[in-house]
């Protein structure tokens, strides 16, 4: 055996809230890119409504997986981003998806977690860098 001891789980790095935050932001981009993939191949009869939907599927989802990159980096822009698109899923899951219907609930859900985990996490980092 050797005597250097491995690494245990509570001793790896991991940036706190925002890595969270990063976890449901690379979800919610990759999942986009899933939904993009899936409407380029289920097309409807407007090809020009089909092409511009996959685009912005593919940049919205890009988007996300970028902050989410950079979330576990803790570039300290990056949180502002992940809050605008959390709050704009937010009003697509309650104005559009009702939240009485399954994809109200799956887009409400990661969206409200990730806007709590970043307001909370930015509420202990203040409060840490205070004492």
């Amino acid at each position: 055996m050797s005597d250097t001891p491995s690494p245990s789980i509570s001793r790896l790095p991991w940036p706190g809230p925002r890595g969270w935050a990063a976890v449901v932001c690379a979800l919610q981009g990759v999942a986009l890119l899933i939904v993009a993939v899936v409407s380029a191949v289920d097309r409807s009869d407007s090809v020009a409504a089909d092409l511009a939907l996959v685009i912005c599927l593919v940049v919205i989802g890009a988007g996300l997986l970028a902050i989410a990159w950079s979330l576990l980096k803790q570039r300290s822009w990056a949180r502002g981003p992940a809050l605008t698109f959390q709050i704009i899923a937010l009003a697509i899951a309650v104005t559009e998806a009702k939240l009485t219907t399954a994809y109200g609930w799956l887009i409400g859900v990661p969206a409200l977690v990730a806007f709590i985990v970043l307001v909370r996490g930015n509420q202990a980092q203040a409060d840490s860098s205070d004492n």
